[in-house]
C-alpha cells in the first residue's frame, strides 16, 4: 500500500475515532440528564412544597416510574449493568412513594356494612353530548354521582329526562345558571347538616359542594369537589385552599375530622394524582385516605391515553371504617377525562 493510501486509512480511523468519542460522550450525557431527571422526579413528592412545578411532576410520578422501568430493562438489554442499577435505584424510590400513600383498605368478599356507590365524571363544560352522558350516568346506577364541569345543555336539559329524575329525587346545583359548576344527584336525602330539620341540599362554595347523605339512619358527611388545575402558581394556590376551607366548614357542621364518629366521603376532581399535594392535603387536615386500591393501575386523564399512561387525579377519598368493594373507570362521552365508578362498604359502628 502506497504512504497516500496509509494515510487515507489512518485519516478515515481517526475520523472514526472521533464520532466514537463523540457517539459514547452524548450517550452517556443523555443517559446522566435522564436518570437525574428521573431522580428528580422521584424525589418530587418531597418538594411539593417548594414550587408547583414539583407537583405537576408529583402527579405524573406513575408515568416516570413507567419510564424508569423501560430504561433500565434497555439498559439491562446492553449489558450496562451500572446503568441499569443505577436507574433501578431512582425507579425503585419512585415506587415507594406510590406504595406510602394512604388508601382505605379493600373489602373482603364477604363485606357485611352499609353499601354506596359513587360516580365521578368531569363531562367538560362545552360538552352536548347531554343523551350520551345521562345513559353512561343510568348505565352506572351509582346511589351518588357528581357531575364536575356541568355543559350548560346538560344543565338545560337534565329537567327533560323524567326517568333520571325519578331515580334520583335529591339533587343538588342541577339549577345552576352557569356551565361549569358541580352538580350532585343522588337516591338518598342531602342535608346541609347533621340536625333533625335542617335545609336540604348542599352548603355550596367555590370549589366545592358539602353536607350529609342520610343512607336510610347511616348519616355521613360527604362532599362534592372540584379544584382548579396547578397550570399556575395562583391557581395551584387556590387548589389548596379549597381543601382547607372544606376542612373548615366539616369541623363546623360535624364536629373534628379525626372523630371516627362521622364516616365520610369527599369526591371529584382534585387535578391531583396519590402523590400529589391536594391528595396530601385531604389527607393531612381531613384526615381521609384514597378509595383507589393499589393494584389497580389506571387513570382518568387524558382519556384519550392507554390505561397504563393516564393519570388517576379524579375519585373519592374516605374516612376510616369506609372499605372499597371496587375501583373502576367509565367513558364519559365528549370529555377528556375518563369518570371513576367506587362501590364503598360503610361498616356498622357501635350502637348503630
Amino acid at each position: 500500500m502506497s504512504d497516500a493510501g496509509r494515510e487515507q486509512v489512518v485519516s478515515q480511523d481517526r475520523r472514526r475515532s472521533a464520532w466514537r468519542l463523540i457517539w459514547t460522550i452524548c450517550a452517556v450525557a443523555l443517559r446522566v440528564v435522564l436518570l437525574a431527571t428521573l431522580a428528580i422526579c422521584a424525589a418530587s413528592p418531597e418538594l411539593i412544597h417548594l414550587d408547583w412545578r414539583f407537583d405537576i411532576v408529583a402527579s405524573l410520578l406513575a408515568q416516570v416510574c413507567l419510564v424508569g422501568c423501560v430504561v433500565s430493562i434497555w439498559q439491562a438489554a446492553f449489558g450496562r449493568w451500572v446503568w441499569c442499577a443505577a436507574f433501578a435505584v431512582v425507579t425503585a424510590g419512585g415506587f415507594s412513594w406510590m406504595l406510602g400513600v394512604e388508601r382505605a383498605p379493600t373489602a373482603g368478599s364477604a363485606a357485611t356494612g352499609t353499601g354506596v356507590s359513587v360516580l365521578v365524571m368531569n363531562v367538560h363544560s362545552r360538552n352536548d353530548r347531554d343523551e350520551a352522558i345521562f345513559t353512561v350516568i343510568d348505565g352506572a346506577d351509582a346511589d351518588l354521582v357528581v357531575i364536575v364541569e356541568s355543559s350548560w345543555k346538560i344543565i338545560r336539559t337534565l329537567p327533560a329526562h323524567p326517568p333520571l329524575l325519578e331515580r334520583y329525587p335529591y339533587r343538588d346545583g342541577a339549577d345552576a345558571n352557569s356551565s361549569g359548576q358541580i352538580i350532585v344527584l343522588s337516591k338518598h336525602p342531602l342535608t346541609r347538616s347533621n340536625d333533625n330539620g335542617a335545609s336540604p341540599g348542599l352548603a355550596s362554595s367555590w370549589g366545592y359542594r358539602a353536607g350529609y347523605v342520610d343512607l336510610g339512619g347511616e348519616r355521613i358527611r360527604f362532599a362534592a369537589v372540584h379544584a382548579p388545575s396547578p397550570r399556575t402558581r395562583a391557581t395551584w394556590g387556590y387548589g389548596q385552599h379549597t381543601f382547607t376551607r372544606l376542612a373548615q366548614h366539616f369541623e363546623r357542621i360535624g364536629g373534628p375530622m379525626d372523630s371516627r364518629s362521622e364516616p365520610t366521603i369527599v369526591a371529584g376532581d382534585l387535578n391531583s394524582s396519590p402523590t400529589g399535594v391536594r391528595s396530601r392535603l385531604v389527607t393531612e387536615n381531613l384526615g381521609l385516605r384514597r378509595a383507589k386500591p393499589v393494584r389497580v393501575w389506571d387513570g382518568t386523564y387524558p382519556a384519550s391515553l392507554p390505561w397504563f399512561a393516564r393519570s388517576s387525579i379524579d375519585g373519592a377519598f374516605v374516612s376510616q371504617g369506609i372499605s372499597v368493594r371496587s375501583w373502576t373507570t367509565v367513558r364519559v362521552p365528549g370529555s377528556d377525562h375518563r369518570g371513576v365508578l367506587v362501590s364503598l362498604d360503610i361498616e356498622a359502628r357501635p350502637g348503630d
